[in-house]
């Protein structure tokens, strides 16, 4: 039996959806943050801000143990633990002294790699291997957003978003 090109057409672009939708993932962690991993694509960290931003969310800090923890599992749970995933953090304009970019406050959280090289123009944070790290913010990585509490959830971050 033969199918109608539009048919053919349909299924590919729900595919496609489905496989994007799959990679934007919601998750509430056990201390009330809602985070969205973006594992469908890479941006910069400066682009992976602007993602944030543009969904209402937040480049996410990760400020207590507890809950980098809960994230670093989550990035397990999806096989990239080992990809450089872009957080908040970032020493530019304040240099040797990492911040959040949303806060400003210090990232007083010692989760650094011991093992790391420190490369003086690695300028923004991610996580890594169950670590911070150092990495040149214009190379491309995943990225953690974070919905803010205070914000409510906007209808574009709904649907570009599947529950977990």
């Amino acid at each position: 039996m033969a199918t109608h090109p539009s048919t053919s057409w349909f299924v590919v672009v729900l595919l496609a959806v489905v496989a994007n939708a799959e990679s934007i993932s919601e998750l509430a962690s056990p201390g009330g943050l809602t985070y969205s991993i973006i594992s469908n694509e890479k941006l910069s960290w400066f682009d992976a801000t602007s993602f944030c931003q543009s969904r209402g969310w937040e480049i996410a800090s990760i400020t207590v143990v507890e809950e980098f923890d809960y994230v670093d599992s989550q990035l397990i749970g999806r096989g990239i633990r080992n990809e450089m995933v872009w957080v908040g953090g970032t020493e530019i304009g304040n240099e040797d002294n990492y911040y959040w970019v949303v806060t400003s406050e210090s990232v007083d959280l010692n989760k650094w790699d011991p093992a790391e090289v420190v490369n003086p123009a690695h300028k923004c944070l991610v996580m890594n291997k169950g670590f911070w790290r150092h990495n040149d913010c214009s190379v491309k990585g995943y990225f953690i957003c974070l919905q803010p509490a205070d914000v409510p959830e906007t209808p574009k971050a709904r649907s570009a978003v599947r529950r977990s």
